[in-house]
């Protein structure tokens, strides 16, 4: 028989201790080590992305973060998406750093050559992007430093569906390249 409050809160606090936290809500996020990195995303080398591992204290890598080209009709380079994923987990396909809910536009993870066309300091989002991740205790911070984007005039691309002809090909601008310095730390930071 339990003979105080005090003597439950104990015996509570033991079992709390032993059997760990559930898988269920309130599984334990991973700590990691903050990252801090300067990249240069090229049209060039669209074909081999930028990636890199977050990482646990211990060395572990826990998710991935990566520059993801986003193409329209013709081959023509959009745009550049950073995406962070969990690793390993082959079936969870969404982007970390999307907004909970079904979510639509631009993002301020999303690097659209219409928006890059008039240079960083004019974007929709600015040129610092911070978005927080509740659900993993996150900060993701972005800074773009600098874009190129191509506006010369091109070409339709052969065989375009009847519905596209008449999209303004001349003024569809790519991106050409893209410099920006990103940093993963904890919420608390």
């Amino acid at each position: 028989m339990i003979r105080s409050n005090r003597t439950l809160l104990v015996v509570l606090a033991t079992l709390v201790a032993l059997l760990g936290p559930s898988r269920r809500g309130m599984s334990a996020v991973p700590t990691i080590v903050p990252l801090s990195v300067s990249v240069h995303f090229s049209r060039e080398e669209a074909d081999h992305p930028w990636s890199q591992y977050v990482m646990t204290p211990a060395g572990k890598p826990v998710y991935i973060l990566s520059l993801r080209p986003d193409y329209a009709v013709g081959h023509r380079l959009t745009a550049v998406s950073l995406v962070l994923h969990h690793v390993g987990d082959q079936r969870d396909d969404r982007n970390l750093l999307s907004p909970p809910g079904n979510w639509h536009g631009i993002q301020p993870y999303v690097f659209s050559a219409f928006d890059l066309r008039n240079g960083v300091d004019r974007t929709v989002f600015g040129p610092i992007r911070k978005i927080a991740i509740a659900e993993l205790s996150l900060t993701v911070i972005i800074e773009l430093k600098r874009a190129k984007v191509s506006t010369e005039v091109r070409k339709p691309p052969e065989a375009v569906p009847p519905f596209l002809e008449s999209y303004p090909w001349d003024k569809d601008p790519e991106v050409d390249d893209l410099w920006l310095d990103i940093k993963v730390q904890p919420a608390h930071s």
